[in-house]
């Protein structure tokens, strides 16, 4: 055998494989493959032929270098577009479809005398001055001509402003300002000397109660529908003023402003104007009055018609988001300029000058409100006002504007172009017997009429600009041009540079990290090693070596394309079906809507023309086709006085807010969360019933046990108190913590269930007739209706004094006096009786006897422990005490709450699971009064502390399930509260009547609604109104919302003499056949309950306030 020598041999570095060649392979590989298979499949032009394989090198160069140029230019008009846009983002443009007229407020009229000056009260107030040293009348009546130069632009002459500071000195020593006097000097000290009859809307006012001087520029003025300051002089009017802008719904000289002005030319002594007459000053209502205004001018016996074609220019709502320096306007209500009520361009540039004057001058001129520490200019001030209009100050004031905050435009408001026509006022037969020229005599007279020229108005709206489709036509239409771009190109870049690449690298880790492929390498590296051995001995198999590598790559490449699902087409599905989805929501979005935007109605409304926004129609629109069944949800209104409805809400708050806020939205609930409150509460009816029975009626018996109580007294007091916790926590939570009607609803459906419910439920449950004993039941009859009675006449006019609350509270006391005292009274009753119709002792005595028997039983009102009346009396007859009972119930063993029942009865162990974590959480917190008999005090305490909260929850969750119907909460109350809160009293007597032991719980359940209704109510009532009282509140009463709840209570009255009716006609016997009649009878008074307090049988009135 030849052996042949072994000689190490250097491979080159290509044929041995590094331990990261796969990412040393993808890093280098990865950026080209990705580029020319983008170049390869864009649809951009040029690019395909970067990487075409049949051109030169020279060829792809050049257009390489064509791509970038294309690339730059795009780039430099895009952003020169975008830059323009941004200096420019808002478009105003007209809209082709016209506006109603009642969409726009009536301008303000300002009518300005020109005779400043009356000459016979400048007469007159020169007379009646006290001059001092050598100054005489004559010298202050020639002086008063010269009053107009104060804010006049001619500069006053030396000797004129030396006899003006002469007329101040007189002034001052008068105590007279210079706003006192121009009311003196005036012409128009009133308005209605000036503006002698006003018609409006074809109706004849006083002129005083709609026209208001002010002052202006001018001199003092009257303005009709003035609202840019406060009005000064208010105290002059005997109406209050509206609070917003009068309208009108009609076009025509005879359906707006009419006034007829008298300016007396005998009067003239003073003007600023070479004419005889008076300006009309035409603009909007929250504009100052100025000369910049649309001014006419109307002289004596003359007619003025004043037509306007009124515009709107309004904004979108994405007007808002760029600042005002980018939209070159300011909204009315963004920015405050003194004490003007909204904002205007004509208010600031008006407000910048009286800030200058104020800084210069130190005062402010009469036509701007007067500031806190800043006077009047007078005429002390005349050289510094006259300086204001010099060239050098102008400069001055120039300077300093630009130093302040830059006054824009409004975004949103109303322009009044006007046409006026004049003509000769004559004075014919036709005029003189029209009844707005009644008793005046129209020489020297002037008519003007202010109106609406047409039923439209031109509507302006400024809109975005730069939106989505300006973008995509204009950026789309440049990047197509220099790039051939498209939406496709944009997912191609998309796909390739952010998508593609993150999931190549995801699946690259998925495979290389699977563990089929962690076994492939593993064989990989196994092959690897045997070849490297081999190449070491014989160099013919490094070629090999090579082979095996590239099958290798083939092999995982082939694996990586497999297990590719993201391919293009789905990629492709999922972004236009994006797109398509983002196309049709901006295509329904509406974007000449805007939230500041409503159009007005106008409606007849029992004769008047009333008016309704947009939103406001649309939802009594919508209201007509329910109303009928849901009345409660009615919108209701109020009107002004000129006729704008708006919604009212006439009621209280509604309760839920008083509640912590809900997890879940109101839709959500009305899909089904709801049922998450509605388990809620019941599990807190389970807690309740769990709470009384176990632990509240142990205490109320170990109290009756240490203080020696009879059972009759034990019942009339802390039995019924007991039982009425939870109506009177509820009655709690909703006068003091809700302020909602819940309470007295619960009360009312409680007493109707009790009323008929329980004796039906008594009589049906009853398997042979069972007897009830008359006189019970006639004395809790008859003690109920009175207190019933109270009750009505109580709630009728909707509120609870607190003195009535106090008499609940009287006769709450005087039902334990009668109840402690019933059995001596019926004796009494009986003896008077007998001595009536002379009866035997044999009788009276019968009649002791069954007293004796049933004396107890007669004495007992409790509510819902009928049966331990019964008991009580048995026991009696056998010679137990109620103590020896008492020792009984408190003995008797409890069921450990940490041990699993025996009990075969899957109801009752399911009943164990569902009520183990109430009595575990009771368990711990309460102490047992059976076990622990001397901390039954604390036990008490607890159950009072457990009943609260529980009442506070069942409230919750009731106002939650009632807000999500849109139930009133009212008959949540009188429904599933009050069927919650009798459960106990309906158990109770249904396991009696099966033990034919019924009767007494129909008397307990009326004694115990006397309670209710003096207790439950009466208590929290009282004091809630002695506290208001004591806080000296001015209307210290309880308000009940709810209209029809006097109707409700006093169906009670009915409820109860059915009841009685129904017993006597069955001799007092509970049967099969009278739980039903009784059961029927109680759904007929719940559900006309229900319809009074919804509003569907009686109409309380939800529509009008």
């Amino acid at each position: 055998m030849v052996q042949v020598a072994s000689e190490k041999i250097n491979l080159p570095q290509r044929y041995v494989p590094g331990k990261n060649w796969r990412k040393k392979q993808s890093r280098k590989r990865f950026c080209m493959n990705k580029f020319v298979e983008f170049c390869k499949r864009t649809d951009l032009h040029g690019y395909k032929y970067i990487v075409m394989d049949d051109f030169s090198f020279g060829e792809r160069c050049c257009w390489a270098v064509a791509v970038l140029i294309s690339v730059g230019i795009a780039a430099y008009f895009v952003v020169t577009a975008y830059r323009w846009y941004a200096r420019n983002p808002i478009v105003t443009v007209i809209e082709s479809t016209q506006g109603a007229i009642w969409d726009v407020p009536f301008p303000a009229v300002t009518i300005c005398d020109l005779n400043i000056v009356s000459k016979r009260a400048a007469r007159k107030l020169a007379d009646n001055l006290t001059l001092p040293g050598n100054f005489t009348a004559d010298f202050v009546f020639d002086t008063f001509r010269l009053v107009p130069l104060l804010y006049s632009t001619f500069t006053a002459e030396p000797s004129e402003k030396e006899d003006l500071q002469k007329l101040q000195i007189v002034l001052d020593f008068n105590n007279i300002t210079m706003e006192s006097l121009l009311l003196k000097l005036s012409p128009a000290s009133s308005c209605s000397n000036l503006v002698q009859r006003c018609m409006w809307k074809n109706a004849i006012y006083r002129c005083d109660d709609i026209f208001k001087q002010v002052f202006t520029v001018l001199s003092l003025c009257c303005t009709f529908n003035y609202y840019a300051v406060d009005d000064k002089f208010k105290k002059h009017k005997e109406e209050p003023i509206l609070a917003t802008p009068r309208r009108v719904a009609s076009c025509g000289y005879q359906t707006a402003l009419t006034v007829l002005l008298y300016t007396d030319p005998d009067d003239y002594y003073s003007a600023t104007i070479a004419s005889q007459g008076a300006l009309v000053i035409i603009d909007n209502a929250y504009n100052i009055p100025d000369l910049d205004s649309p001014v006419r001018m109307v002289n004596p016996s003359t007619e003025l018609l004043i037509a306007l074609s009124p515009e709107r220019t309004y904004t979108t709502a994405g007007i808002r988001s760029f600042s005002p320096e980018q939209r070159q306007c300011y909204y009315s209500d963004e920015i405050q300029i003194g004490r003007f009520r909204q904002y205007s361009f004509h208010n600031c540039m008006a407000y910048q000058k009286v800030e200058w004057i104020k800084k210069v001058c130190n005062c402010l001129p009469l036509a701007f409100p007067v500031e806190e520490n800043y006077r009047n200019c007078n005429f002390k001030d005349m050289d510094c006002l006259n300086s204001i209009f010099n060239e050098d100050e102008n400069h001055t004031y120039t300077q300093e504007k630009k130093n302040s905050f830059q006054c824009f435009p409004e975004c949103e408001h109303y322009d009044y172009p006007l046409e006026v026509a004049l003509g000769n006022l004559a004075d014919n037969a036709y005029v003189n017997g029209l009844p707005f020229f009644d008793d005046v005599n129209i020489k020297n007279r002037s008519l003007l009429n202010v109106f609406f020229n047409d039923l439209v108005s031109t509507r302006y709206r400024r809109d975005v600009y730069l939106n989505w489709q300006n973008i995509l036509a204009a950026f789309g239409g440049l990047l197509s041009l220099m790039l051939g771009f498209t939406l496709i190109s944009g997912f191609d870049l998309v796909l390739f540079f952010t998508i593609r690449v993150a999931y190549d690298a995801c699946t690259n880790f998925r495979v290389s990290a699977s563990p089929r492929n962690m076994i492939y390498v593993n064989e990989y590296n196994a092959k690897n090693k045997r070849w490297m051995e081999n190449a070491m001995i014989n160099p013919i198999h490094s070629k090999s070596l090579e082979k095996h590598k590239i099958h290798l790559n083939s092999i995982i490449l082939e694996r990586l394309q497999r297990v590719d699902i993201m391919t293009r087409a789905n990629v492709y599905a999922v972004l236009w079906t994006l797109l398509l989805a983002t196309g049709f929501s901006q295509a329904f979005e509406d974007y000449n809507e805007t939230a500041l935007h409503h159009n007005v109605h106008p409606i007849s409304r029992n004769g008047r023309i009333v008016f309704l926004d947009d939103e406001l129609m649309k939802k009594l629109d919508e209201e007509k086709e329910t109303w009928h069944w849901t009345p409660w949800l009615r919108t209701r209104l109020e009107f002004n006085e000129d006729g704008f409805a708006r919604q009212a809400n006439c009621g209280p708050e509604d309760s839920i807010n008083s509640f912590p806020d809900s997890v879940f939205t109101d839709e959500q609930l009305r899909q089904g969360a709801f049922l998450l409150y509605a388990l809620f509460g019941i599990y807190a009816f389970t807690l309740l019933a769990i709470v009384c029975n176990d632990y509240f009626i142990p205490c109320v018996e170990l109290i009756c046990e240490d203080l020696n109580i009879p059972q009759n007294v034990a019942a009339a007091t802390f039995m019924a108190v007991a039982t009425s916790c939870p109506e009177f926590f509820v009655n709690v939570i909703s006068t003091f913590l809700t302020g909602s009607d819940m309470g007295i609803g619960t009360i009312v459906g409680s007493a109707i269930f009790n009323a008929l419910g329980v004796a039906a439920v008594g009589g049906l449950a009853a398997i042979r007739p069972i007897s009830i004993e008359a006189r019970p039941v006639t004395r809790d009859v008859v003690i109920y209706m009175f207190n019933v009675s109270i009750l009505v006449a109580f709630v009728w006019d909707g509120q609870i004094d607190w003195y009535e609350a106090v008499v609940l509270g009287v006769l709450y006391v005087l039902y334990f006096v009668v109840m402690f005292n019933s059995v001596r009274m019926f004796a009494i009753y009986d003896r008077l009786v007998a001595r009536c119709f002379k009866k035997n002792n044999l009788e009276v005595s019968v009649v002791n006897s069954t007293e004796n028997g049933k004396a107890v039983e007669e004495g007992v009102d409790n509510k819902g422990f009928a049966d331990s009346a019964n008991d009580v009396n048995t026991e009696k007859e056998s010679g137990v005490t109620v103590v020896d009972k008492a020792e009984n119930v408190i003995k008797k063993p409890n069921k450990s709450v940490f041990r699993f029942p025996k009990e075969n009865s899957k109801l009752y162990r399911f009943w164990w699971l569902y009520t183990w974590p109430l009595k575990l959480v009771l368990t711990l917190t309460i102490p047992s009064p059976i076990r622990y008999k001397r901390l039954y005090p604390l036990a008490f305490f607890m159950c009072i502390v457990w009943i609260g909260a529980n009442s506070y929850c069942v409230s919750w969750s009731m106002t939650v399930i009632g807000h999500t119907f849109f139930i009133p909460e009212s008959v949540m109350g009188m429904t599933f509260l009050a069927f919650g809160g009798c459960l106990p009293e309906a158990c109770s007597v249904f396991i009696m009547s099966r033990r034919g032991e019924g009767g007494i719980g129909v008397s307990n359940a009326l004694g115990a609604n006397s309670l209710a209704i003096l207790f439950a109510l009466g208590l929290p009532w009282m004091i809630k109104t002695l506290t208001l009282l004591g806080q000296g509140a001015d209307n210290p009463v309880v308000l009940i919302d709810s209209d029809g709840i006097g109707f409700v209570v006093g169906s009670l009255l009915v409820a109860v003499a059915c009841l009685w009716i129904t017993l006597y006609i069955a001799k007092f016997t509970l049967r099969k056949s009278l739980g039903a009649i009784l059961l029927v009878l109680y759904a007929i008074f719940i559900t006309f309950a229900i319809l009074v307090e919804m509003g569907i049988i009686l109409d309380r009135g939800f529509e009008i306030c």
